[in-house]
């Protein structure tokens, strides 16, 4: 069972991420991790809110930066994620 939320590096990824988990398709998600396309953030990941699709509706995306000491990137996850 897919029971976390992605962080996708486009938003069409991140649409399909939530298609995969609405399916419980592991196998779908598990084909935009290891190619790159998604990952689950871990806690305490530090990052600042870009831009929010729809902030009154948690089922929404919003774009954020991620900082690591690898540096920065900008990516994608739902607003109820952040919340």
């Amino acid at each position: 069972m897919i029971n976390r939320t992605p962080v996708c590096t486009k938003l069409t990824y991140l649409e399909q991420a939530n298609e995969a988990k609405k399916r419980n398709d592991a196998r779908g998600m598990g084909y935009l991790v290891e190619q790159g396309h998604c990952f689950f953030a871990k806690a305490g990941t530090e990052f600042s809110v870009i831009n929010v699709n729809y902030p009154e509706d948690p089922a929404k995306w919003v774009k954020i930066r991620v900082y690591t000491d690898e540096g920065t990137a900008e990516l994608y996850s739902w607003y109820g994620f952040l919340m």
